[in-house]
């Protein structure tokens, strides 16, 4: 994706210089959902990801992989080779899914906006740029085909870091739905 040209490009320089570095490819952040309250509390689940599924993850779970990379370099008495972790979360969603689980936690229903790309990029250019709309809509385009789905193996070598299960987007789902009933 285009956005991600230049996470790409420092990837390369690092391969290429041999640094000794722990690249972390995060998947989509379950809190991004977080920024469509107010199409969620008017019964739409907006970001359209299609029905192949997105095994999307927690930003917790992403900084806490981090802070165990950093602490592990940290402390190491050696270098430490170059390492590449995938970060996904532990369950393959679509988009009706998600609105499933939204539907549960709201307790009214919630409805898919469907995959119309151009109507999305559309109401993101009121508030992003168009290149940065266009970008999106190219990512999604692609998420609609493929999916965003875990590496092999990615999910088992997060949940042994970690030492416990990854969160769920329920479980965010709930708390973020708590959350606004306190705001």
């Amino acid at each position: 994706m285009p956005h991600a040209a230049a996470k790409f490009a420092a990837e390369r320089m690092i391969e290429t210089m041999d640094l000794p570095a722990t690249i972390l490819r995060p998947n989509y952040f379950f809190q991004n959902d977080a920024a469509t309250k107010d199409a969620l509390l008017q019964g739409i689940y907006a970001i359209p990801i299609g029905s192949v599924g997105a095994a999307m993850v927690d930003i917790r779970d992403i900084a806490e992989v981090a802070a165990i990379e950093l602490l592990k370099r940290e402390r190491a008495s050696e270098r430490l080779p170059r390492d590449l972790i995938d970060i996904s979360g532990p369950e393959i969603l679509t988009a009706d899914a998600i609105a499933a689980i939204w539907t549960d936690v709201l307790g009214k229903p919630i409805a898919y906006v469907g995959d119309d790309l151009d109507a999305y990029a559309k109401q993101l250019g009121v508030y992003l740029s168009a290149e940065m709309a266009y970008d999106l809509k190219l990512m999604l385009e692609a998420w609609q085909k493929i999916g965003v789905l875990p590496m092999p193996g990615a999910v088992d070598r997060l949940v042994a870091m970690l030492d416990r299960p990854l969160r769920t987007y329920r479980a965010f789902a709930e708390e973020t739905a708590a959350q606004w009933q306190r705001d």
